[in-house]
């Protein structure tokens, strides 16, 4: 290979000219990427420059400095032998080899040869990690420089760093840290040269404990869904809230101050709540919030009449019923069944008329609307008469047993009996019989509750 070598001023003469030099060969073309390795460069000049006239001042290989090691004057032509510096890039690579020359009594020249770089890579350095710290989270931004850096690969005890990007030198890295654990991590950076390991080269810094002041609101429904809202300090993600040990869903680390999410199910009572963060836990403080049972809601009740006597089974339909008494007109009724909608009992005894209907659970107490519920008189029962005939122009005392008579009237054939006396407690009355036609009489006993089933009298 040949190249020429401009030569400014004369040789001979301070009166500047151009002249070729030849850079005849380089032994050998080829050597490793480590670099370390002799080079031997043969140039000569033409005729009017003997080589005692010039000394080779320097040589580079891709503009790096390659280290002369001697030269010397070989019939017409100079020999200078170097130590080849070593290749950051990718092999293998052509590179240029530059010769600058000194002429006496003046000039310079500069000729360009080429050598060809061959594996291995060379091995990253490492010079310097900033920053030499930062949370456990992760996401620090950081910056390697070294040299031959070139298609490095960045990890924190083993962990990769992100976003790791190289600078066109070789000499600069930049990314994120991955998540760690706190104390010191060994940095590794890989490339197709090799490895370079800085063991303590970036420590891992715990956050600071969470303190929790308060929390609003300060209470909420035992069936949880409350939105939250929780004041403290050193908050930050991934962050989680208890309550009672239960936890929360929705919870979010709105910044180092706050965190929001949303009650999950407790008992009624105060609650212990708990923030707990990468750094710590902490506690707010006692009685800072409490569930309370929800307030029940009341819709209807089924059936809407009853009698006096109680004993209706009925179902109210609502809301958080669970656990609720029932009151008629303030008397306790028996309750067989609650769960969150219903309420399944037996109705007290009554006054007949409207009857206040209301439901208490440990939220609260809802009344049903009024007139939902209607106390009745129960319907007569007529179980017998006596005598069962009698003339048919009527004036024949009888007397009639059975039940809920208060208040009865008595008809036979549809004809009022005279003289009805109901007895206390309701259960016989006597009267006297109305004329009728000589036959069977249906005898039916009615009071505000209703008519019984007839009874049988003969008019004779």
């Amino acid at each position: 290979m040949s190249t020429a070598l401009q030569l400014q001023g004369s040789g001979l003469s301070a009166q500047a000219s151009l002249i070729t030099l030849q850079v005849d060969s380089i032994t050998p073309a080829a050597g490793p990427a480590v670099g370390g390795n002799a080079v031997t460069i043969q140039v000569t000049a033409p005729a009017l420059y003997p080589p005692f006239l010039y000394t080779i001042t320097s040589v580079t290989f891709n503009g790096s400095p390659a280290t002369i090691v001697g030269q010397s004057n070989v019939l017409f032509s100079k020999q200078v032998t170097v130590v080849a510096p070593p290749h950051p890039g990718p092999v293998p690579a052509i590179v240029p080899v530059v010769v600058t020359a000194s002429f006496f009594p003046l000039g310079t020249g500069i000729g360009t040869g080429q050598y060809t770089y061959t594996g291995p890579p060379v091995p990253p350095t490492v010079l310097a990690i900033s920053p030499t710290s930062g949370p456990t989270a992760g996401g620090t931004a950081f910056t390697i420089t070294g040299a031959d850096l070139f298609g490095a690969t960045v990890t924190f005890n083993g962990v990769p760093a992100t976003g790791v990007a190289v600078n066109g030198a070789g000499t600069s890295i930049t990314g994120f840290t991955p998540p760690g654990l706190p104390g010191p991590a060994t940095v590794t950076v890989t490339t197709p040269g090799g490895a370079a390991n800085v063991p303590g080269g970036f420590t891992y810094v715990p956050p600071a404990p969470p303190t929790a002041v308060s929390i609003a609101p300060p209470s909420g429904t035992t069936l949880g869904g409350t939105a939250f809202t929780i004041t403290g300090t050193n908050f930050v993600s991934p962050a989680t809230v208890t309550f009672n040990g239960a936890p929360a869903t929705g919870v979010a680390v709105v910044n180092s101050t706050t965190i929001t999410g949303t009650t999950p199910p407790g008992a009624a009572g105060p609650a212990t709540v708990v923030v707990t963060t990468p750094g710590g836990a902490a506690a707010l403080p006692p009685g800072s919030f409490t569930y309370v049972a929800p307030v029940p809601t009341v819709i209807s009740i089924v059936p809407s009449v009853g009698p006096t006597t109680g004993l209706t089974l009925f179902v109210i339909t609502g809301t958080n019923l669970t656990g609720g008494t029932v009151t008629f007109n303030g008397v306790p009724a028996t309750v067989l069944l609650t769960t969150p909608t219903n309420i399944v009992g037996l109705t007290p005894p009554g006054v007949a008329g409207p009857a206040t209907v209301v439901v208490t659970t440990p939220g609260g107490a809802a009344a049903l609307p009024p007139g939902s519920f209607t106390y009745v008189p129960p319907p007569p029962v007529a179980a017998a008469i006596v005598p069962v005939l009698g003339p048919a122009a009527g004036g024949t005392p009888f007397t009639i047993t059975g039940a809920n008579l208060t208040g009865a009237t008595v008809t036979f054939n549809g004809v009022p009996a005279g003289g009805v006396v109901v007895a206390p407690g309701g259960l016989s009355l006597t009267g006297t019989t109305p004329p009728g036609a000589v036959g069977p009489a249906f005898v039916v006993v009615t009071t505000p509750g209703g008519s019984s089933f007839p009874l049988l009298f003969t008019y004779v």
